[in-house]
């Protein structure tokens, strides 16, 4: 029923260069997991949508629209929230694939030595889409 009402949002929002990446940049949860690398690969993001289960209090998902970029093949990048009948969380989201030598999620590394991290791109806004195991906190395959 708000279909047309989005429908007509993404068209003007698609306007307004890199309007997604602002959005993300100045929401005050959101910008925290930004790191400055990401910011490169987020000016391809395009569209997002929130698309609630049928039954709303059973779920949503949130789906990130990218234009082709040098960063990860995908076009449409997921993460879903789901309720069992016993009230647990069942969450599930898109593996990236990364392009050769662009994987955001992976720390950069300072000048010659192997064991120092860039500190200020230790957290990507992609880490995010990494699904884990609610239990053993351990990344599912």
């Amino acid at each position: 029923r708000r279909g047309p009402l989005y429908e007509r949002r993404a068209h003007l929002l698609s306007r307004i260069p890199h309007f997604w990446l602002r959005t993300i940049q100045n929401h005050p949860v959101l910008q925290a997991m930004l790191a400055e690398r990401d910011c490169e690969a987020l000016k391809f993001l395009t569209d997002l949508k929130l698309i609630e289960s049928e039954d709303l209090k059973s779920g949503y998902r949130i789906e990130f629209h990218f234009s082709p970029n040098p960063f990860f093949c995908n076009e449409v990048l997921h993460k879903e929230f789901s309720f069992a009948e016993d009230k647990s969380l069942c969450v599930t989201s898109s593996p990236i694939e990364w392009r050769e030598g662009h994987d955001l999620t992976q720390p950069r590394l300072e000048g010659c030595s192997q064991s120092k991290r860039q500190r200020d791109d230790d957290v990507s806004f992609f880490s995010w889409f990494d699904v884990l195991d609610e239990v053993s906190g351990v990344a599912a395959d």
